[in-house]
This record gives C-alpha cells, structure tokens and sequence, in this order.
C-alpha cells in the first residue's frame, strides 16, 4: 500500500539494489591475494586455470590436469640461483601455496623492492602463470620446472632460475 509521507511510494521502493559480491578463491579467507586487479576469480575457482564442472569443450580434462600438473611443480619454497642482473629485480626467495596465494622476499643485500612481494598467481596454462607484482600489475610469465629448479621467462625476456629450498 503506498504510503502518503513518503510521496505515494511503498517502503520497498526505497530499497538498495543489490550488488554484486566479489568471489574469492575456494579455501581463501575475506582479504586473501586471490581478488586482484582484474576483479578476481569466479565462484568456486583456485589459482589454476580450466573448465568448470560440466564444460562441453573438447580437451578440458586433459588441459585441466596439464595446468594442474603445472601448478603442483611450483608449488613450496625456492631460492634464487640464477639469473644475472635482471633477476635482481626478483625476490631471493619465493613461496608459493596451492590456494594461489605467493610470497616473495628480497635479500637483505637488495637495493630495490622485488617485483614479486605477495600476492596472488594464476596458471592459465601448461607452463604459463600470471603473477601479481608489487604494482599489483598481472603479467603473464612462462615457466618451467624438473621438480628440483624453477625458471621463469619474464615478458622482457629476463631469465630467472630457482632452486628448491630444503
């Protein structure tokens, strides 16, 4: 029924749209690395790239489980080996955990803050990952790893090596 003190509209009118939620990587808590500057993830996704449940694209198993696979390989503690000086750009040392979530950190030595701090990370395919910097910029890196070493391309052509800590 309108109501005549609010100019013939009902209460309900008077309501807020509702607004869209951000999602959050599955596992993650409200303020994870996940929800970055391209606005996050979706319901229900990880820091790995693939079809949801029920996708009718032919090959979506096999390339779920190759960005998997590739995600499981970085997985844990690595030291900085390798790389010459556009490397220094890049933490000493790095962890990533499987929710999506990366830590780097400089050597106490270093003259510059590390492109790689914290953040969130996203393999989108076989041995391509998409890192968020310190700019909370997103650029794509290639990446490769015999489960002892991890190297990285970065998009300028830098070379950087890691090795498993411990």
């Amino acid at each position: 029924m309108p109501d005549p003190q609010r100019g013939g509209r009902r209460l309900d009118d008077e309501r807020e749209p509702e607004r869209p939620v951000a999602a959050e990587p599955s596992g993650g808590t409200a303020g994870d690395a996940g929800a970055l500057a391209d606005g996050g993830w979706g319901p229900g996704e990880t820091g790995v790239a693939g079809g949801g449940v029920g996708d009718a694209e032919a090959g979506v198993g096999s390339r779920e489980a190759a960005v998997a696979s590739s995600q499981g390989a970085m997985l844990g503690r690595w030291v900085r080996v390798g790389g010459g000086d556009c490397a220094d750009a890049y933490p000493a040392d790095l962890e990533f955990d499987s929710r999506g979530i990366y830590r780097g950190q400089a050597s106490p030595d270093a003259r510059q803050h590390p492109v790689w701090d914290s953040g969130g990370y996203h393999v989108v395919a076989d041995g391509r990952v998409r890192i968020s910097t310190s700019t909370d910029a997103e650029p794509e890196y290639a990446f490769s790893s015999d489960g002892s070493t991890l190297t990285f391309t970065t998009p300028d052509g830098c070379v950087v090596t890691y090795q498993r800590a411990g």
